[in-house]
């Protein structure tokens, strides 16, 4: 993602000159974990792009709102446990995949991770809703708006709080991207941004957190708590999907029982 990368970009090169070469890695561990996730839920923006551009230069108006919601709540329903499982499992994630030695990076990790979820959404008002629309002035203004403010709170918090510095300013400036696109496209966008459905992912999620806390604090390698935490948290999130009715999780449930019965 073109954001995340300029924001973390000028995040290294702040820490470097302010900081030393070992926040510096701290802070691209974390990062790098960050992007694998991101890349999971933005994939969804590269294969929707073109058919939504399709649908307002053809005038399917009604359509193009009708996928743009549906966008908004796929991501909104994806990205929750991702953030909350990325939260919950940094600690065990950051001493499997980059080693003991950048155990400082675990705060760092937590306090980036509400941007899989941040930047998503932006992903779908920016990418997938407004540059169709040929509102690309909103969201070159609204990067410009999250660029500025991130410069700002490296310059404030990286010599206090070094690499955890830089991730605290990269959420806000991501927070601020997403805000701004929202207040100045808001005539724009087809979809509810306040919906009831998703108070329901959020609980749902936060009991896969309490799940995979639990697992967490039991006495489990870290290898063995990433396995068995991920596995049982998408059974618990996905299980309350589906006793709720989620379209999402009735749709998947029926591709697999038409597998299955093939």
């Amino acid at each position: 993602n073109l954001i995340i990368s300029i924001y973390v970009n000028l995040d290294t090169v702040m820490l470097g000159f302010m900081k030393d070469p070992t926040n510096v890695g701290y802070y691209v561990g974390a990062t790098k974990l960050t992007k694998m996730l991101l890349g999971l839920t933005l994939a969804l923006g590269t294969v929707m792009l073109p058919r939504l551009s399709n649908l307002i230069t053809t005038g399917q108006k009604a359509e193009f709102d009708r996928l743009s919601q549906r966008a908004m709540d796929f991501v909104v329903a994806f990205s929750l446990p991702l953030f909350l499982g990325l939260f919950v499992l940094a600690p065990s994630l950051i001493r499997v995949l980059c080693g003991d030695s950048y155990e400082p990076a675990i705060i760092t990790l937590q306090v980036i991770s509400p941007i899989v979820l941040i930047i998503a959404l932006s992903n779908v008002v920016g990418i997938q809703v407004l540059y169709p629309q040929g509102k690309e002035n909103i969201v070159i203004m609204s990067t410009l708006v999250g660029a500025i403010v991130n410069f700002t709170l490296n310059l404030v918090l990286i010599p206090q709080y070094a690499q955890n510095g830089a991730a605290i300013a990269t959420v806000i400036a991501e927070s601020c991207v997403t805000i701004t696109m929202i207040i100045l496209g808001v005539k724009y966008l087809p979809f509810k941004l306040l919906n009831r459905k998703y108070i329901f992912y959020l609980l749902a999620a936060m009991l896969m957190f309490a799940v995979c806390w639990g697992i967490r604090m039991s006495d489990l390698t870290d290898f063995a708590t990433i396995i068995i935490s991920s596995i049982v948290g998408v059974v618990v999130y996905a299980g309350m999907l589906y006793l709720g009715k989620d379209p999402f999780a009735m749709e998947f449930a029926a591709v697999i029982r038409a597998k299955l019965s093939k």
